[in-house]
C-alpha cells in the first residue's frame, strides 16, 4: 500500500470536513440514527463497540462502552486517528461500525483497513459496513472528495455486491446479511431494500449502496 496515497486521501478528508459548515453538519446529524436502527437492534447495549470514522459520534448515547474515532477532530470522539493507527486491543469488540468511509478511498486502502478492523473483533463479533456502490448522476459523483478537489472522475472505492463477495472469500469471512439501499430524488424518495442492482428507478437514483455484516469464521 502506497503511504503517499493514503496520506493524500486523509489530507483531502481533513481539508473538506474541517470546513466549519461541514464540521457542524456532521456533529449535528443525529437524525441519521433511524436508518441504522436495525443495526443497533442486532447488538446489546452493554456490548463493546467501535465506531470507525465516527463523524458526530451518533452512537455514543446508545452504547456506553463505545469507542469512537475519526481523522478529523469533532471534539466528541475518543481518538483522532485513522483506522490503521487506532489503539484498539485485539479480540476486544462485539461490533465494529464503519459507515461511509472506505468508498472515499482508493482500492488499495480497503484490504489492510478491513484486516485491521477484523483483529479487533471477538470470535463472534461483527464488522458492519456501509459503502456506496455507484453514483448515477455527475452531480453526486462530484460529492466525492477526490472528484471535488481535482474535478476528474475517480473510478475506485465503490463497493459492488461482487466486491463484497470477493472479500468474503479472500478473507474467509462469514457474510451475515446484506442490504442494498437506494435513495431517490425528493419527489420519489423511498428506500428500496434487496440485493438486485438493477432498478426501475435508475434514472432517479442519486445514491445507492450496501450495508452489510461480516464475522470471522471460527
Amino acid at each position: 500500500m502506497n503511504h503517499d496515497t493514503i496520506k493524500e486521501f486523509e489530507d483531502l478528508s481533513k481539508e473538506y470536513f474541517n470546513v466549519p459548515g461541514h464540521k457542524k453538519l456532521r456533529q449535528g446529524q443525529k437524525n441519521r440514527l433511524p436508518k441504522y436502527s436495525f443495526v443497533v437492534e442486532k447488538f446489546n447495549k452493554e456490548d463493546n463497540i467501535v465506531d470507525a470514522g465516527c463523524g458526530g459520534s451518533y452512537f455514543k448515547g446508545i452504547f456506553p462502552n463505545l469507542i469512537a474515532f475519526d481523522i478529523v477532530d469533532y471534539n466528541n470522539q475518543d481518538y483522532v486517528c485513522n483506522i490503521l493507527d487506532a489503539p484498539i486491543p485485539e479480540d476486544s469488540q462485539d461490533g465494529v461500525f464503519c459507515f461511509g468511509v472506505l468508498h472515499e478511498c482508493p482500492d488499495e486502502y480497503h484490504l489492510p483497513n478491513i484486516e485491521k478492523m477484523l483483529t479487533w473483533l471477538k470470535p463472534n463479533g461483527q464488522l458492519v459496513m456501509r459503502c456506496k456502490a455507484k453514483l448515477v448522476t455527475n452531480k453526486h459523483r462530484k460529492e466525492r472528495l477526490y472528484e471535488r478537489k481535482y474535478n476528474e472522475y475517480f473510478d475506485q472505492g465503490l463497493w459492488s455486491r461482487e466486491r463484497i463477495d470477493q472479500f468474503t472469500q479472500q478473507l474467509n469471512l462469514k457474510l451475515n446479511w446484506v442490504i442494498h439501499r437506494e435513495t431517490l430524488r425528493k419527489d420519489q424518495r423511498t428506500n428500496v431494500k434487496g440485493t438486485n442492482f438493477d432498478s426501475s428507478h435508475d434514472n432517479d437514483v442519486v445514491f445507492n449502496g450496501h450495508i452489510w455484516s461480516w464475522s470471522k469464521n471460527v
